[in-house]
């Protein structure tokens, strides 16, 4: 009995040294990162140009942090939709901790802060975004 069982320990340890010689001894030859091959599919444009300076700061405290809010560090959101029916793409941009912001699409990737006269006033750690159009 102790035999076999002597025997089985060394036929499992044999197996288990020769996956690890088959793994140690295959190396992958490295390849070339892929180099792009035409130009950019996205280009940066700074608050400059555009006229959107939205930052989510979270400023974690006793009374608000992870432990707290789980979701904290989640970010509020986005939604992107007409508001005005011009046909063009607005942006509403949720804040966790800080005032959200509404910013109205004068075209060609500009727009305009009109928060302050949508009313919107400061909100305390939203966790989402939601438009809908309905017709």
């Amino acid at each position: 009995m102790n035999s076999t069982r002597h025997m089985m320990k060394q036929s499992a340890l044999l197996v288990i040294m020769c996956a690890i010689a088959h793994g140690c001894a295959e190396s992958v030859p490295e390849q070339e990162p892929l180099a792009p091959t035409g130009p950019p599919l996205f280009e940066v444009i700074g608050s400059e140009v555009t006229g959107i300076d939205f930052v989510n700061v979270l400023v974690e405290n006793e009374d608000l942090n992870i432990l707290q809010y789980e979701y904290l560090f989640n970010g509020g959101g986005v939604a992107a939709g007409d508001i005005n029916n011009d046909g063009l793409i607005d942006l509403y941009f949720v804040s966790n901790n800080g005032t959200d912001k509404l910013y109205l699409n004068k075209g060609d990737l500009r727009f305009v802060d009109i928060t302050a006269q949508a009313g919107i006033v400061l909100r305390w750690a939203e966790d989402r975004c939601h438009h809908g159009g309905y017709q």
